[in-house]
């Protein structure tokens, strides 16, 4: 019997306790890994809109030429860009966006000074899962980030 007692290890009990502490841990921490990778799909497609816009707007000014951004259709999840006619690249999102420019509108055009030419937002369809911005408000001389709450870009201003 005493040599049982020497013997140095871990019991079956021992094993099976540490690996359902593993499978408890787990089933909380990837759900919010998930929600947290998701959020931060949100703000990368909010980021690529919104800085796209502001490059088209300042090529439009400097260039003294047209430029808009051009989705197909409601929800989307491409963007073309255009310049002086001419497609200067494109944005793939992860995400569903819709655009609200106006009726039947799908596209967001900057004159030759700098201008846009329809004031709107484009937001993302469904849950933000927190992003801190959701949307990109668009007014004839500003383009400003926003969280979208189902009806409307709330902006900070």
């Amino acid at each position: 019997m005493k040599r049982l007692m020497n013997k140095k290890g871990i019991t079956l009990i021992e094993l099976l306790v540490v690996i359902a502490l593993i499978v408890i841990m787990l089933s909380i921490a990837i759900p919010m890994y998930n929600r947290w990778v998701k959020k931060e799909d949100v703000s990368g497609d909010v980021q690529k809109i919104y800085s796209a816009l502001n490059e088209l707007r300042v090529r439009a000014f400097s260039g003294k030429q047209e430029c808009k951004m051009q989705w197909a259709a409601n929800p989307f999840k491409k963007v073309d860009l255009y310049c002086g006619g001419s497609k200067i690249g494109e944005i793939q999102l992860k995400n569903d966006f819709e655009g609200s420019i106006k009726l039947g509108v799908s596209y967001v055009d900057f004159s030759s000074d700098g201008t846009a030419d329809h004031n709107g937002n484009i937001h993302i369809k469904g849950d933000d899962y927190g992003a801190r911005y959701s949307c990109v408000n668009i007014s004839e001389i500003r383009i400003s980030l926003g969280k979208w709450d189902g009806t409307d870009c709330n902006t900070e201003e």
